[in-house]
């Protein structure tokens, strides 16, 4: 139902979160959540790579490309499931309390992509 990508990268987090201890039934729910504004987010960047953020109307008018939308709100989601989670790499400082936790991970990677658009 996901990309390779998406499938990867919610494997990692549920990972990392049942290593932490903090993974909750209500938590997996969310996760899958998560992974469809990924695998969302992902087709809309590609979409708007490949064609631009403006496109053509049906009335041959320069418009802005529909993906931005979709990816921007995709984005939001996913803000909004980190919080709820508990993911970002603040809050897994956080949990980990003592523990060093490695930056270069797909969560961590998403969240830097996440912060330079």
């Amino acid at each position: 139902m996901w990309s390779k990508d998406t499938e990867e990268y919610i494997d990692a987090v549920q990972a990392q979160l049942e290593k932490l201890g903090v993974l909750e039934e209500t938590d997996k729910r969310n996760l899958k959540f998560l992974g469809d504004a990924v695998d969302l987010y992902s087709m809309a960047r590609q979409q708007l790579l490949e064609e631009g953020i403006t496109v053509y109307d049906n009335k041959n008018r320069k418009v802005a490309n529909p993906a931005f939308s979709v990816m921007r709100s995709q984005q939001a989601m996913i803000t909004a499931l980190f919080k709820e989670l508990s993911i970002s790499t603040r809050q897994r400082r956080m949990l980990a309390k003592d523990e060093i936790i490695d930056e270069q991970t797909p969560l961590g990677n998403l969240i830097e992509e996440l912060k330079n658009i």
